[in-house]
């Protein structure tokens, strides 16, 4: 595989290091097979 090399690297580096982010956590229960929910539950009648 290539490497990549380009001009502006460290500035480009520093640049994406001061990028905010928010680390996500998993909750199963709002997935498409977690929790009971989805295609998979049956409506109260």
């Amino acid at each position: 595989m290539p490497v990549l090399r380009w001009l502006s690297r460290d500035e480009d580096i520093k640049t994406a290091s001061k990028a905010a982010y928010r680390l996500l956590a998993e909750q199963p229960e709002l997935g498409a097979s977690g929790g009971g929910g989805g295609a998979k539950k049956k409506p109260k009648i």
